[in-house]
């Protein structure tokens, strides 16, 4: 069970899910942890769904699987009517090969060199199959 909606019995880890599962949480202060919340705003459970497909669909047609994503919306009340914004985190993935090394729920801890070398590389590698182009390459234009 995932914020109250329960899973398919015999779910693997890291196995596909045959429905998209939104799960809104709100920030915590600084130095807490994100408390999940009932969705109650269907337009940013829209918005986030729809952002996740799109992005979904570009990324899988280079090779790339997006999994376990974030975004952060909020409300920009300058606006008439008060307008859903897109703020932060957009798709973030998190690094996990800390957790597989027993490190999960652990506060503070330090990311080993070699785990942080490779998820460089991986995410410039993701960067070039989505963009086109290395990330130095974009950095020097």
């Amino acid at each position: 069970m995932v914020c109250g909606r329960t899973l398919l019995p015999g779910l693997q880890e890291s196995e596909r899910l045959q429905q998209l599962l939104w799960t809104p949480s709100t920030k915590a202060e600084v130095g807490g942890k994100d408390e999940n919340v009932s969705p109650a705003e269907d337009q940013i459970e829209e918005l986030s769904l729809e952002l996740y497909k799109k992005a979904n669909t570009y990324a899988a047609e280079r090779g790339i699987v997006i999994a376990d994503t974030k975004s952060e919306f909020g409300i920009d009340e300058s606006t008439t009517p008060a307008a859903v914004v897109l703020i932060d985190e957009v798709l973030k993935q998190p690094l996990l090969e800390c957790r597989k090394n027993g490190l999960k729920a652990k506060e503070r801890v330090e990311m080993p060199d070699d785990v942080a070398l490779n998820s460089i590389d991986r995410y410039k590698e993701a960067y070039r199959a989505i963009v086109g182009k290395g990330w130095d390459e974009e950095a020097a234009a």
